[in-house]
């Protein structure tokens, strides 16, 4: 994901957090930890959130809001560094909260069947 991008999807994110009353940090510049953020939840505890940005995937008629969920190299997220994969669709700026736990090691998720409107915020 390109910097802006990926900026404008973490925008999204932290707004959708700090509309519900979450507190939200940032890592320090410079520093490339395997999340973009940290929030705390509805638990009091922090979780530490990777960003990803949802894209349109058409095929025929039939269009599809998908997302990969690897890292710059293609590799899954560890549950030991990641708690929470954010999911942005910038179009709608809906935002899913899902946890690692349940995405089990899934390299892409699409969205658009309703299965993950559970995590939606």
């Amino acid at each position: 994901m390109s910097t802006k991008r990926g900026a404008v999807a973490e925008s999204i994110v932290c707004t959708a957090c700090l509309r519900r009353g979450r507190d939200v940090c940032f890592p320090a510049r410079g520093l490339s930890p395997p999340y973009d953020m940290v929030v705390r939840g509805v638990d009091g505890e922090f979780h530490k959130v990777q960003v990803k940005r949802a894209h349109t995937r058409k095929r025929g008629r039939t269009a599809t809001l998908r997302v990969n969920i690897t890292d710059s190299r293609g590799k899954v997220y560890d549950r030991k560094e990641v708690d929470v994969m954010a999911i942005v669709d910038v179009d709608t700026h809906r935002v899913w909260f899902i946890p690692m736990a349940r995405l089990r090691g899934q390299k892409t998720v699409s969205l658009t069947s309703g299965k993950w409107d559970e995590w939606l915020l």
